[in-house]
């Protein structure tokens, strides 16, 4: 394993809307201040290890971070301009993939920050999400109030993502659960409680009411009940990943 300074583990979170929503109103010098902020609470932390796997979006945060090992993965804008390479900003990383030697798929390329800190590689790359046995029982709670025994075999859809660009369009989730339906499986449709109309919307198209969950669970209680699922018909959004 790395052999780490300071035993400790810190992570600042912020909202990545936050931020874009500074560039998309030109609000350029409210978003070089803030970074520079942000910069500084890095600095004050003394962390060891700075991994950005955007960092052509924070090249003010590399600069100076304070951590002694620096780990870039470039691929946002190489892939939407088409080109190889990508990321001025490559030699200010201790580490940097920026070339040939980026791995194409999302998951293979953030692992290999771990190459750069020489741990070894994962045999199974597959991602799982932990739950309790309270979890699964409010799960199977859920799905007998919604007419779904454990016999029952059932399919998840998940019709709804953050971004507009991501979402199947509606009249064809309807199309695929109203087959789902035909060939003896019971649809569930899913989403937050701030997609609920959405997922009504498509629900009320359906030839058959389907069963719905729209903030009622937990996200671990989710993937219990994803758990039970016969199978998950998602867009890129979190119970995807569950």
């Amino acid at each position: 394993h790395y052999p780490l300074r300071r035993q400790r583990q810190m992570c600042i979170r912020d909202s990545s809307k936050y931020w874009k929503r500074m560039l998309r109103r030109l609000n350029y010098p409210l978003w070089i201040y803030r970074s520079l902020l942000f910069r500084k609470a890095l600095q004050e932390r003394n962390y060891d290890i700075f991994i950005s796997l955007q960092p052509e979006e924070w090249s003010l945060l590399t600069r100076h971070c304070g951590a002694t090992e620096r780990i870039g993965i470039f691929d946002t804008f190489a892939r939407y301009y088409g080109k190889p390479y990508s990321g001025p900003n490559a030699h200010y990383f201790t580490h940097s993939y920026n070339g040939p030697e980026r791995e194409e798929h999302r998951t293979n390329q953030y692992l290999l920050a771990l190459e750069a800190l020489n741990i070894p590689p994962v045999p199974d790359k597959r991602m799982r999400l932990g739950y309790t046995a309270e979890d699964r029982a409010k799960a199977k709670a859920f799905l007998s109030a919604q007419g779904i025994s454990d016999e029952n075999p059932f399919v998840i859809l998940v019709t709804q993502t953050t971004w507009p660009t991501k979402c199947w369009p509606a009249e064809r989730f309807v199309a695929l659960a109203d087959r789902l339906n035909a060939q003896g499986f019971k649809v569930l449709l899913s989403g937050s409680a701030a997609e609920r109309e959405p997922v009504s919307q498509i629900a009320r198209k359906m030839a058959s009411p389907p069963a719905m969950t729209t903030g009622e669970l937990s996200f671990r209680e989710l993937a219990a009940v994803i758990d039970r699922a016969s199978a998950l018909i998602s867009g890129d959004t979190g119970p995807m990943h569950a």
